[in-house]
C-alpha cells in the first residue's frame, strides 16, 4: 500500500500540462493491469467513472455493470498497451456518453 502512495505522488507530476491527476490514471495499460497492480486500477477506473457522472450529472454504464466497464476498458488497454489508464477510461466513457448507454 505505501508503494501505491509512493507511485500515486511520483505520477502524479508525470500527467501532463494543464491536468493534475494523482494515482493509477497515470500509468500505462500495460502496468495498470498488471496482476500486482490490477485490484487498485478496478477501483480507479470506478472511481474515475462516478466523478465522471456526478460531475456531468449523468448516469453514463447503466447499459451495462462494474464488470462490463472493468472489461471494455482491459480491451482499450490491450489494443494500445502504452496508453495510460485515463485515456483509456476517458475514451470508453466518452464513447458510452455518445452511445447514450
Amino acid at each position: 500500500m505505501l508503494l501505491l502512495g509512493i507511485l500515486g505522488i511520483a505520477l502524479a507530476a508525470q500527467s501532463g500540462p494543464g491536468v493534475l491527476g494523482f494515482g493509477m490514471g497515470s500509468v500505462s495499460c500495460a502496468t495498470a493491469w498488471e496482476p500486482v497492480n490490477e485490484r487498485a486500477s478496478a477501483e480507479w477506473v470506478l472511481g474515475f467513472w462516478s466523478g465522471r457522472n456526478w460531475e456531468r450529472g449523468g448516469q453514463i454504464g447503466l447499459s451495462t455493470d462494474r464488470a462490463g466497464i472493468l472489461a471494455e476498458v482491459k480491451l482499450a488497454c490491450a489494443n494500445a498497451p502504452s496508453m495510460n489508464l485515463t485515456q483509456a477510461t476517458f475514451k470508453l466513457y466518452d464513447r458510452m456518453s455518445k452511445d447514450r448507454r
